[in-house]
C-alpha cells in the first residue's frame, strides 16, 4: 500500500511526535532518580538497584510516573499544566490519532495533519524542557552536568554496535 510521499511525511511527523514522548516518559524516570532514589540509596548495590528502579518506573505509564514525581517534589504550575497536556496529547497519539484523521488522510490533506503533528511534537518537546529545568540543578550538585552526559553519549555512541 503506497499513499505517497504526503503520507509517508505525515507519519515521519506521527513518529517524530511519538518519540518526543517516549524521551518525555524517559525524562520522567531520569527525574525520579535524581529526586528520589539518589537520596533515598543507603547502600554499595546502588548500580544494582539503579537498575531495578529504572525497570520499575519505564513499567509505568506516562500518568503514573507523572504521579510518582508529584508525590517527591512540588511542581511549578507550568511544568504541571504541561504535564497534564502532554498525557492527553499522548494518549490521543498513540489510541486515537489515525482513526480520528482517516478523513484527512483519505483525502490527502496531509499538511494540515502535518502541522498539527509539528504542534504537538513541539509541545512534548517544550515540557521535557522544563522538566529538565527542573532537575538540572539538582543532577549537576551530583556531578552530572550537560557536558558530562554529552560525553558519555558520544563515548557510548561510539562503543556500541551497529
Amino acid at each position: 500500500m503506497d499513499r505517497g510521499e504526503g503520507f509517508k511525511e505525515t507519519c515521519a511527523h506521527y513518529g517524530a511526535a511519538m518519540y518526543f514522548a517516549q524521551v518525555l516518559e524517559h525524562e520522567l524516570a531520569n527525574a525520579l532518580v535524581w529526586l528520589e532514589f539518589i537520596p533515598d540509596a543507603r547502600t554499595q548495590q546502588q548500580e544494582k538497584d539503579l537498575e531495578s528502579y529504572y525497570e520499575v518506573n519505564f513499567a509505568k505509564t506516562l500518568g503514573r510516573l507523572i504521579k510518582s514525581l508529584k508525590r517527591v517534589s512540588a511542581l511549578p504550575e507550568e511544568l504541571e499544566a504541561s504535564l497534564q497536556q502532554a498525557i492527553e496529547t499522548r494518549n490521543f497519539l498513540t489510541h486515537h490519532y489515525f482513526r480520528e484523521r482517516e478523513p484527512q488522510i483519505s483525502s490527502g490533506r496531509y499538511e494540515e495533519l502535518i502541522v498539527e503533528l509539528e504542534a504537538m511534537r513541539a509541545e512534548l518537546e517544550r515540557t521535557d524542557h522544563l522538566l529538565s529545568a527542573l532537575t538540572r540543578p539538582i543532577r549537576e550538585s551530583y556531578g552530572l552536568t550537560d557536558a558530562v552526559i554529552q560525553k558519555e553519549v558520544r563515548f557510548r555512541t561510539r562503543t556500541s554496535p551497529p
